[in-house]
This record gives structure tokens, sequence and C-alpha cells, in this order.
């Protein structure tokens, strides 16, 4: 009996070709901008994490010292220090983590009457694996340069094209603080959010040999913020128990003293937080226009039925119930909308792939995502509205009594 109505329906969706094209064309479209907007906003999404990660390094864990909490203050603890990140980095617990110890100031820079306000900061021998930094030009700093603390330097790519001119040559060496500073390598440029004179940019830091530094400016060995990165891929849900290992162990070290903490990761929560408001924005407007299909759906219907109120007559009177019109009309109406949702669903596909082709020119690396949720419940929700809107006019073909519609011409 279904098979006899599509039957019918296909026969109908034929006759009316222009009709059924025009109200086709409205649901693929509404279907189809609802799954190539989720494909770009989950594309969006994973781009903006990972240009999050290379300027904020918000894939890493970090703790930056404190000062002890209230009532606790006459408590004699250690600090945070460089023996705190060998502990960790030594610890089987965290599986091999790279963690650095942070100590830095703000300074400024001199060469050939120039000057810049840079920061100054202490690295140790992995800092460009931990930071994922690269070299631009010239060599990073060698053992020899921890082992006899050498003044030795890498500085950030502003610095070089500010204060050296951009030479090809590193024979020069920056005055900081009344020290001569050799540079011996350039960082490629680096993205940043850093704005006006802010030396927090890895653009406008120069970085020296941990040991160098201690020498001149923190005897102590203390530290302001220790990093650590998993090891491997970074990964998201690996960070929460990096974090909470890294705690008790630091609990540990520092007999119970907590003049540490763990800095929060609230930019890449407020970006997801962004990003799923203005997926709920977008599928919503996406839902509205396959609204307004479904109006038009039901207004097509609603012509149909008056163009065929005579055969609604004579199938009514050879027997066929109101249940059967309104399954009839109701397969129509669903059919319609179903081919509609399926050619939109291959038109969104097409139209997100293309626009992956087009964003990888424009942005770099994006990832294609087909969502099989989005497919699924744009077929569903195509199929949901002929139903929803199919309703209304199949109820009013049934309701046509027999001997006014036979009589129609």
């Amino acid at each position: 009996m279904i098979s006899a109505d599509v039957r019918r329906a296909l026969r109908s969706i034929g006759s009316a070709r222009l009709r059924a094209l025009l109200t086709l064309l409205g649901v693929v479209m509404s279907t189809s901008s609802f799954v190539l907007l989720v494909a770009l906003i989950r594309g969006g999404e994973e781009r903006l994490a990972a240009m999050q990660d290379e300027v904020n390094d918000t894939n890493l864990v970090i703790v930056r010292a404190t000062p002890p909490p209230h009532g606790s203050e006459q408590r004699a603890g250690r600090v945070l220090s460089r023996s705190d990140a060998r502990v960790l980095e030594s610890s089987r617990a965290l599986g091999g983590a790279g963690v650095a110890a942070e100590k830095s100031r703000e300074t400024t820079a001199r060469y050939g009457g120039r000057e810049q306000r840079v920061r100054l900061m202490s690295a140790g021998p992995g800092a460009l694996q931990l930071y994922r930094l690269e070299l631009g030009r010239g060599r990073y700093l060698n053992e020899t340069d921890f082992d006899e603390q050498r003044r030795t330097c890498v500085i950030g790519h502003e610095l070089w094209e500010k204060l050296l001119d951009s030479r090809p040559e590193l024979t020069a060496a920056l005055e900081i603080d009344g020290d001569l500073w050799s540079v011996v390598g350039v960082l490629q440029a680096k993205p940043s959010m850093a704005k006006g004179d802010a030396t927090n940019s890895w653009n406008r830091r120069v970085l020296v040999p941990e040991t160098s530094f201690d020498l001149a400016y923190n005897p102590q060995h203390q530290a302001e913020q220790l990093f650590l990165r998993p090891a491997g891929a970074p990964a998201a849900a690996a960070l929460p128990a990096l974090e909470a290992i890294t705690k008790s162990t630091l609990l540990r070290l520092h007999d119970g003293l907590s003049n540490f903490k763990m800095a929060p990761r609230e930019e890449r929560e407020q970006a997801r937080l962004i990003f799923q408001i203005v997926q709920i924005l977008l599928v919503g407007t996406a839902l509205v226009s396959l609204l307004v299909g479904g109006i038009n759906v039901m207004n097509v219907m609603l012509v149909t039925v008056t163009e065929r109120t005579r055969e609604i007559g004579i199938r009514r009177a050879v027997g066929a119930s109101p249940r059967a019109i309104i399954r009839q009309f109701l397969v129509e109406a669903m059919l319609l909308t179903s081919l509609g949702g399926i050619f939109g669903v291959a038109l969104g596909c097409a139209l997100g792939w293309g626009s992956t082709l087009v964003l990888r020119q424009l942005v770099g690396q994006w990832s294609l995502h087909l969502e099989l949720w989005a497919i699924l419940l744009g077929v569903g929700l195509s199929m949901a509205t002929g139903l929803a809107f199919g309703l209304y006019p199949a109820r009013r073909a049934a309701q046509l009594d027999v001997i006014d519609a036979l009589r129609n011409e």
C-alpha cells in the first residue's frame, strides 16, 4: 500500500516538475547550509585551538609561584625552583613530560644606538621543543653555552629586524644591563596577541642559557613558572591528570606548603564556549530557513490538494478511507522533502570540500569535517519537515466532502 502511495507521489511530482523543483530548492538550500555550517564551525574551532596553542601555549600545564596561604607565612618551605623542574621531569608518573623552569626579567636591549624593551628569559636545552619554537637563522644554545655559562643568546624575530636591521650574519652582541650577549640565533616569527610595547611576545624575547641567567640575576635558582608539556601528541584530556600529579608532587616537595598555583586554562574554554554559541546561532539560522522551506512545502501541497480535488473524490467514492488519503499526501510531502534533504546533504558536502580547499589557500592548515550527525540530522529534519507541514494539507484533503469533490472541475 505504501509502495502504491510512493508511485502515486512520484507521478504527481513528475506532472508538476517546475513547482516540485522550486520546492526542492528551498529544502536543498536549507539542508546544505546546515551541513556546510557545521563543517566550517568544526574546522574553525580546530584551527583556532591550533592557533591558540601556537600563540598562548594553551596545551601546557603551567605552575606559577605565589605567596604562601594566609596564616602559613611563618612556615619554612621551599619556593618554586629549578630543582622542582628536575624532579618533575624525572618522575615516571608524568610519563616523560617535558618540563622547564622559567625565570625572566623585563629590561632594555641596545645595539648600534638603537634600543628596545625586551623580555630576557632563561632557557634550558629543550626550550625549542617545549615551547614549539623554530629557528629562522643561526643556531640554538648548545651544551658548551650551558656548561661554561656563556653570554650567548637567541633573539626574537622582531628584535632581529629592529635592532640588527635583519642582517644575515650573526656577529652582533646586544648590551643588556651593562653586559654584552652575543647573538647566535634568531627565532622564526611566531604569531602573537601582544600589542604595543608588550614584551610577552616571543618575537620580543631574548633567550639566554639558564646557567648564565642564574649567575647574573638568580643565584638562588628560583623559578617564576614551571611549564610542563605531555609527552607525544598533546591531548586536552591528558592535562587534568598531569595537573593533579604535578600538584601532589610539588606539595610533597614543599612540605605541604601551597606556595604555587596551577594556571587556569580559561582561554581555550572561552574559545570553545564562543564557538558553541556561534554554532547554536548559525545552526538555528539554518533551521529557520528549513522552517521557511517547510511553509513553502505546505503551500505547494495545499495547491496540489486543490488541483486534485476531483481525484480525491473519485478515490473516496471507490472506497478509499480518510486515513488512506492522509497517508497519500503525507507520503508525497515527505518524499519531496526527503529528496531535498538528500540532495542538500550532497551539496553541503561538496561545498564543505570546496570551502576547505579555498580556506587552506587563505589561512593555511584547515581540516574538512563532515559530521555524520549533521548529515543524518539534515536528512531527518527534512523528512520531519515534510511530515509536519504536509499534515495539514493531508487532513484537509481527507475532510473533503465526496459529492463536492466529484462535482469539482
